[in-house]
Order: structure tokens, then C-alpha cells, then sequence
């Protein structure tokens, strides 16, 4: 399911993760944002719920000026700029 990507020795977690929440500080803010909520309300949820919160929420996230900047970047082979 993808749900592990990686394992690490007790020494090295904490260093990955902040590895990892570093790199996810790159991303659009207001995905993260979205991302994070949907986690802590969607994990109590049956998974039709669950899935349609998902839908409800990102949804409009696909007119969301991330979004734009996120594509645009891609077309240009850039990294995008969310913090403007």
C-alpha cells in the first residue's frame, strides 16, 4: 500500500525526519495545510466518508494559485515559488 517507505535504526530516525519535514516545507502551504487536516479528521472516518471529504476538500485546490505556480514550474523546469 505504500503506507512505509522507508525503516531507520533508532540513531537515525529523528535526523530522517526532519529530512523529510524539510523537504514537505518546499510544498504549497496550503496543500500541507489541507493534507494535514484531512488526516486528523479523516482517520475516524468509514472510508466513503473518507473519501468523499477528500474530494470535497481538494476539489477546489485545482483553482488555487499553487496550484497554477505548481504547474507553470513544471513547464518551465523550475522550482515553484508558493511563498509570493
Amino acid at each position: 500500500m505504500g503506507l512505509v517507505n522507508h525503516v531507520y535504526p533508532l540513531d537515525e530516525l529523528m535526523g530522517k525526519a526532519m529530512e523529510l519535514a524539510e523537504a514537505m516545507t518546499r510544498n504549497s502551504p496550503n496543500a500541507i495545510a489541507k493534507i494535514k487536516m484531512l488526516v486528523e479528521t479523516g482517520a475516524d472516518m468509514d472510508i466513503v466518508a473518507a473519501i468523499t471529504l477528500e474530494s470535497d476538500y481538494s476539489a477546489p485546490n485545482f483553482e488555487h494559485r499553487d496550484q497554477l505556480e505548481g504547474i507553470q514550474a513544471f513547464y518551465e523546469k523550475r522550482i515553484p515559488n508558493y511563498r509570493r
